[in-house]
């Protein structure tokens, strides 16, 4: 069968590794596919997985590596295996388009070059709304010296910059970029079948069942405000007794969390997507409180399981809850806003199930990885035009 195309997509981590950017990647990817497009996923080899392979219907090229920050930043190693790797993925296909997916790693800035020297059209797409933070002064004054030093890199080898909200085409101009537009993080309603939970997830969240339970899902990174959710929760049980806080997820900040000597507060460490979604269909409220996103899938998420939504103006969040009818925006994640808006969630049942099911309606309205690809496609079509 003739593909449409083939599209290579950069993105410097891939499962089994997860986060919002690599759940982006595999959707537009899945998505492509779907419309006769054959995709490469060009990613990190850091623990020793195969060089090809493929996940579902997509080819996947790993690319040797080596692990920095805890697994946050991979460094690429452009030695002969990398070369001899793309070399022969060049000789057995004619690429047409390429995409890179944040613009701050080196894996990045080889797959501009790499776009620029086969003269292929290129895009990046920017995912974050802030700088990366370490939780220490030093660290983090040295990633904004890096980020700004290897961006002025990449403005070299890619002219054409996306982002996955508004919110991220904007924090773009901090780095003296004018994104040409947005490439929204997006859901597809098809994918989720929900279930009742089974075994030991069941058992761990049977007690949620006769209160208001609050849950978090993502990465256990600071920049997350995970500590000042748990801080939050808290200060609130001394007044509630009947709330509970459901945390999924792995991370740095994971003895955080086991460190809290709370029966209320319930860790369940990494899960699949499919139980994230069933454990999400169970509770009343999902809350975010971070201080850097794009547009977070697990927002999304929340949204399509109809979960009453709190979360901070850094992303795309602001662009799915328009106003106080579809959920709360708050300011930051500082200790009084957070626990302000879990307040006014517990104590008003009617509100958490009207701006739930109207942010369900808004979701799958307006944020599908239908909508998403067909403006990839214009952006593709108006670059070969123009090239």
């Amino acid at each position: 069968m003739k593909t449409k195309g083939t599209i290579c997509l950069f993105s410097t981590q891939f499962f089994p590794h997860l986060g919002g950017v690599e759940r982006y990647v595999y959707n537009m990817a899945k998505e492509l596919i779907k419309r006769g497009y054959k995709v490469y996923i060009i990613t990190s080899s850091v623990d020793g997985e195969k060089d090809i392979d493929m996940y579902e219907d997509i080819h996947i090229i790993r690319l040797p590596s080596i692990g920095m920050m805890s697994g946050r930043m991979p460094v690429l190693k452009n030695n002969r295996k990398t070369k001899q790797l793309m070399n022969n993925l060049c000789k057995q296909e004619k690429i047409d388009f390429v995409v890179v997916n944040t613009r701050f790693y080196r894996l990045s800035i080889y797959g501009m070059k790499f776009a620029k020297k086969h003269q292929i059209p290129v895009i990046t797409i920017e995912h974050g709304s802030a700088y990366l933070t370490f939780n220490n002064k030093l660290l983090d004054i040295a990633e904004r010296v890096y980020e700004k030093f290897i961006t002025h890199i990449g403005k070299k080898y890619c002219k054409d910059y996306y982002a996955v909200s508004e919110y991220s085409r904007k924090w773009l101009k901090e780095f003296h970029i004018d994104g040409k537009g947005v490439l929204y993080n997006s859901i597809n309603p098809d994918d989720y079948h929900m279930s009742e939970l089974t075994g030991e997830l069941k058992e761990k969240l049977s007690p949620i069942e006769n209160g208001v339970s609050i849950a978090y899902t993502g990465r256990l990174i600071p920049e997350k405000g995970v500590n000042v959710l748990i801080e939050s929760f808290e200060e609130l049980r001394k007044k509630y007794e009947n709330i509970y806080l459901i945390l999924i997820g792995e991370g740095p900040l994971e003895s955080d969390i086991l460190n809290a000597h709370d029966d209320h507060i319930i860790y369940l460490g990494r899960q699949s997507n499919k139980d994230v979604i069933n454990i999400l269909n169970k509770v009343d409220v999902f809350c975010l409180p971070s201080r850097s996103e794009g547009f977070s899938t697990s927002v999304l998420e929340a949204a399509l399981t109809k979960c009453c939504i709190i979360t901070t103006k850094r992303g795309g969040s602001v662009e799915l809850i328009t106003d106080d009818r579809y959920g709360i925006i708050i300011e930051d994640n500082r200790l009084h806003f957070v626990k302000e808006a879990l307040e006014r969630v517990i104590n008003d049942t009617n509100y958490r199930k009207t701006s739930a099911n109207n942010v369900y309606k808004r979701v799958i309205e307006n944020f599908t990885w239908k909508q998403c690809v067909d403006e990839l496609e214009n952006v593709m079509e108006r670059m070969n035009i123009d090239e």
